[in-house]
């Protein structure tokens, strides 16, 4: 079978020697991630894309966030990718590595998905306080621009940080299909809707850090969700809402009398599970009008379409991807009184939050990981 030799009969007396070539297959890049984050952003940027590249043998990545001097460790990389190095420290490490990059023959790339620029973030935002620091913003600002390529999740990011370098490459955040694939069922979404009764209240959800509260009053009050407050506290008996992570302080006293409804955060990979089990009607996104919340990620729109659950989305940049948006707390009751009254409308906006994460599996754009390190 395999190898016979052809050409032979019985008894002939020639040996014809088989021949088998080697198959060359490219050679596959090396590269290194510096995680800054392993909470969120740390997985939808940096572990998960290496993760899949690793796995599907497209690439062949490490990751740490211990800084590394050594140069045998950066011989032979093709790229080394840094997330949110801000800090005068990590300005020092970095130069070391440039200068590395540039002996060793490698990309030096930074990641952000986030505003570090202190004149830009809230003064409501809890982490403001960690970047307000003269040293520490001109660190930021050097670093990113000594970098070959800074990579964001979205346009107006890009647009904001091309003032610091020229070179920014825009790679939208990607959901990888072991997190959240096999959530979506159009049956249960719909028997959830039928299920909501005098005696079952719809269930609205919102979850977010403390990041998007006036915790300390340090902006009047005047946060994410100060707009849409009023409105949760006048439908208190109508609906169930539902917080995870936190709750506005105006909001507290609510929570103590289980007028709402407050679930401690879970980790990244409890997440989807313990989401969907929670059987959602809606879920929102409020968001303070101004250039941090414009340059964020529309991840909310991906997580709510993996339940094909619809996500009311503040009507901003960010959500411009969106099919409902509302930009007061009575635009935001509108809608939710639309979906809630309006089955036909409630499962067709279902399937298009599901259709837009369609179009968002990180196993279908890992290419896009690859380019960036080729």
């Amino acid at each position: 079978m395999f190898g016979t030799t052809i050409g032979t009969s019985v008894g002939s007396k020639v040996n014809q020697k088989v021949v088998y070539k080697k198959s060359r297959k490219p050679k596959i890049k090396r590269y290194h991630d510096y995680i800054a984050d392993y909470g969120g952003c740390g997985h939808w940027r940096m572990i998960w894309p290496q993760l899949l590249l690793n796995s599907t043998q497209k690439a062949v990545g490490s990751n740490s966030s211990t800084m590394v001097l050594e140069d045998s460790f950066y011989r032979g990389l093709s790229t080394v990718r840094v997330q949110r190095q801000v800090t005068p420290q990590q300005l020092d490490f970095m130069k070391v590595v440039k200068d590395k990059s540039s002996r060793l023959n490698f990309k030096l790339l930074y990641d952000i998905d986030d505003i570090f620029i202190i004149d830009d973030i809230p003064r409501y935002n809890a982490f403001r306080g960690a970047y307000d620091n003269d040293e520490l913003q001109e660190s930021a600002k050097t670093i990113l621009g000594m970098v070959d390529e800074v990579t964001v999740p979205c346009v107006q990011m890009k647009n904001y940080y091309e003032q610091y370098n020229k070179n920014v490459r825009v790679i939208p955040n990607y959901a990888p299909k072991f997190w959240l694939d096999n959530m979506y069922d159009s049956d249960t979404v719909h028997q959830n809707w039928s299920n909501n009764t005098p005696s079952k209240k719809p269930r609205i959800m919102y979850a977010g850090s403390t990041a998007h509260y006036d915790i300390k009053n340090l902006n009047n009050g005047v946060d994410d969700l100060s707009h849409v407050v009023d409105v949760i506290k006048k439908t208190k008996n109508d609906y169930e809402w539902i917080f995870m992570g936190a709750i506005p302080p105006c909001l507290r006293d609510l929570a103590k009398e289980n007028k709402i409804t407050v679930y401690t955060w879970q980790n990244i990979y409890n997440l989807p599970r313990f989401v969907k089990d929670l059987n959602v009607n809606i879920f929102i996104a409020p968001l303070n009008d101004n250039t941090f919340n414009r340059c964020k990620s529309d991840i909310k729109i991906l997580e709510s379409g993996a339940y094909g659950v619809p996500c009311i989305c503040q009507d901003l940049p960010t959500y411009v991807q969106s099919p409902l948006k509302f930009k007061t707390g009575e635009e935001l009751h509108d809608l939710i009184k639309q979906l809630l009254n309006d089955v036909d409308l409630y499962m067709s906006m279902s399937k298009k939050y599901n259709d837009i994460l369609q179009t968002r599996w990180l196993d279908d754009h890992v290419d896009d990981y690859l380019n960036l390190i080729g």
